[in-house]
């Protein structure tokens, strides 16, 4: 199993799974990425950081191919998991999740301009 992650090295390290680095989705069409990730045999996209603007990077990259992406599961109160496995229903699809976290990434980097 493969996992793309912005912190590839430490997600190796402690899953024992083989990674691949988030960070290769930037500058991708907006709605290739599910089929990069498909075509790369990655599995499962974690998308992590310790501030939202980092999470929102990728979320941005991953939210036009959000109908073809299932959401997995949060883990409060820094990450969440999606995979390339096609969501059954548009409710277990990965739009809303991944618009949350581009959502919290935009209000993080707002208070930080008005500081």
């Amino acid at each position: 199993m493969l996992v793309a992650s912005q912190k590839a090295a430490a997600i190796a390290f402690l899953s024992g799974h083989a990674t691949a680095p988030a960070e290769m989705l930037v500058g991708a069409p907006p709605d290739s990425a599910a089929a990069l990730l498909r075509a790369r045999k990655i599995r499962f996209i974690f998308v992590t950081g310790m501030v939202e603007r980092e999470r929102r990077a990728i979320a941005r990259v991953l939210v036009g191919s959000c109908r073809e992406l299932k959401f997995e599961g949060s883990f409060p109160p820094r990450a969440a998991l999606f995979s390339t496995d096609a969501a059954e229903s548009p409710a277990a699809d990965a739009c809303a999740p991944l618009r949350e976290l581009v959502r919290q990434g935009l209000e993080e980097w707002s208070e930080e301009d008005s500081k």
